[in-house]
């Protein structure tokens, strides 16, 4: 054999190698008792394992954790001078207050007035003031329903009912609160004229507290009442409400005026009537004369001859 044909043969064998290598790549062929639910089967199945490989692997972490907050606990409880760098494992609630434990940062349970151990290295204590509270919306500009701008003043009276709501539903309840009754006290206060907002306060207070009512309720809170504090008017408004006043008070006293002569009138008619007669003008003559001498001044008196 020439080196010629030596060469060919050697890279027709060396291509044939080759194809054979790559042909599974190229075109894979099935495995014989295996589909592709099978394969897909077998993944989920693997990944379950690993995960509940995962979730075992954290659950002994957490064991470990909880142990070692015991025992950090336990010496923290009998030494007291550890206190000084350890958190107290036996916290006190205080009357008309809850408390919420999260261990691992999700929530673990809810606890109530007095002293409760919590893990120092796993648990977290948030206590919830469930007493009656007050939150006060200074000078709030609004429009009544005749367009007046004026500024007035409302607090609002709430508590705490609902521990978990008001710690994980709201971020700051006062702050919600503010924003909350602020947008509502405009809505409210646009369906009334100014002299109704004047008059009726307890109406309105009514009405913006059916409103907030209920947005409170998915915090936990219950609002309690709504009361209407100050309330700033413009100058212009005061000086027409003045003037508005007096013109009232002037109609008034010209009404009660007229009455009074008419009254007078009356009665002056009626005594014409009594007396019109020789009788009752001598009595009204003599009791002239009675008061007439009754003082010291000098009198003249001129008699009727006849």
């Amino acid at each position: 054999m020439s080196r010629r044909e030596y060469s060919f043969s050697f890279e027709l064998r060396e291509k044939k190698d080759l194809n054979q290598l790559t042909e599974p790549m190229i075109q894979p062929k099935m495995v014989q008792g295996l589909n592709p639910s099978a394969l897909s089967s077998t993944y989920i199945r693997l990944r379950n394992q690993e995960e509940g490989e995962d979730q075992t692997s954290q659950d002994r972490f957490k064991m470990v954790q909880e142990k070692i907050g015991d025992c950090q606990g336990f010496f923290t409880a009998y030494f007291p001078l550890l206190r000084l760098c350890c958190h107290d494992p036996y916290p006190q609630i205080p009357e008309k207050h809850s408390g919420i434990i999260q261990r691992f940062g999700k929530f673990f349970k809810l606890v109530g007035p007095g002293q409760h151990y919590v893990n120092p290295l796993t648990d977290t204590l948030s206590i919830v003031d469930k007493r009656e509270r007050v939150v006060e919306l200074a000078k709030s500009e609004v429009f009544s329903k005749d367009n007046v701008s004026f500024s007035i003043t409302v607090f609002v009276f709430y508590k705490v009912v609902d521990s978990y709501k008001s710690r994980f539903n709201v971020q700051n309840i006062q702050s919600s609160i503010k924003y909350l009754v602020g947008t509502l006290l405009r809505s409210v206060i646009a369906l009334f004229t100014i002299q109704e907002v004047l008059q009726n306060k307890d109406e309105v207070s009514s009405e913006i507290l059916n409103s907030t009512s209920q947005a409170a309720q998915t915090w936990g809170l219950s609002i309690l009442r709504v009361l209407i504090g100050d309330i700033f008017l413009p100058e212009n408004v005061v000086e027409d409400f003045y003037t508005a006043a007096l013109a009232r008070n002037t109609a008034e006293a010209k009404l009660i005026h007229a009455k009074a002569e008419v009254q007078s009138a009356k009665m002056m008619h009626q005594a014409g009537k009594e007396l019109d007669s020789e009788a009752a003008m001598q009595i009204r003559y003599l009791f002239s004369l009675e008061e007439a001498f009754n003082n010291n001044n000098p009198k003249e008196l001129y008699l009727n001859s006849n």
